[in-house]
């Protein structure tokens, strides 16, 4: 599998570039991939203030690891629960909650 972070220019006419490639096998996680992705921007000092991904490549720690390693805002959705939990509707599951952006909790 490959990923690639790509940068969209201001400019309407000019080229959009692809600056970071990471292969791997289907094993690994997308999750795994964008941060591999983040460390080669960051290598070669190309990295985003914002950086968005699909449902794949977000989970809850990317968000706060992202920040704090390096500066980057990961902005997507987060993926669905898939939980035991989830399926059987007992219990509680990610979808009983809810984060409150404003108030930070």
């Amino acid at each position: 599998m490959a990923y690639a972070a790509a940068i969209r220019p201001c400019e309407p006419d000019a080229p959009h570039l692809i600056t970071q490639v990471v292969t791997g096998t289907a094993a690994g996680s997308d999750v795994e991939f964008t941060e591999q992705i983040h460390d080669g921007l960051a290598r070669r000092a190309l990295l985003p203030d914002v950086h968005l991904v699909d449902a794949g490549c977000m989970d809850a720690a990317l968000p706060a690891g992202a920040r704090r390693e390096h500066g980057i805002e990961p902005l997507g959705p987060v993926s669905t629960d898939t939980g035991r939990r989830a399926k059987a509707d007992d219990g509680y599951c990610v979808d009983h909650f809810t984060v409150d952006w404003d108030n930070e909790r």
